[in-house]
């Protein structure tokens, strides 16, 4: 005879973006940053300062939100939205990996075996290839290539 184990039901805990470390320098150091690389004679990439400023806003209910009621329990909360990018904040680019992996095993990788390669370069090579795009395709052909 088997027992019916009562499971608790899982509780929705939204992330708290705001208290992260990065979250925290970002916010109180950016201004200082930013100022401080326009009194060098440079600008910051706009890609660069949408990042952050994406970052700021993660979260935060002043930069939207949606509201979210259950019809089964009448649960009801304000959920912020969230910034959405694949690079400073750990917990959208985090989510988006872990979306992006059970797409890709899920939908597109055949259940075949597959091997992993990965090309890495010293930091100021990756620097180069990631402002000329066509050296980047260059060298990702040859890579290909070359496998």
């Amino acid at each position: 005879m088997a027992l019916a184990v009562a499971t608790a039901p899982k509780l929705y805990r939204p992330r708290q973006a705001q208290e992260t470390v990065v979250h925290q320098v970002v916010r109180e150091h950016l201004a200082e940053f930013v100022d401080e690389v326009d009194a060098a004679g440079r600008s910051l990439p706009s890609f660069v300062k949408g990042e952050l400023d994406a970052l700021l806003a993660c979260g935060d209910p002043a930069h939207g939100f949606t509201h979210l009621e259950c019809p089964a329990c009448g649960l009801d909360r304000f959920l912020p939205f969230s910034c959405k990018t694949r690079t400073i904040c750990s917990s959208c680019a985090g989510r988006r990996m872990n979306e992006t992996t059970t797409f890709l095993v899920d939908h597109v990788i055949a259940d075949v075996p597959v091997r992993h390669w990965a090309l890495t370069f010293p930091p100021p090579l990756r620097y180069l290839l990631a402002y000329d795009t066509a050296l980047c395709t260059r060298v990702l052909n040859i890579f290909v290539h070359t496998l």
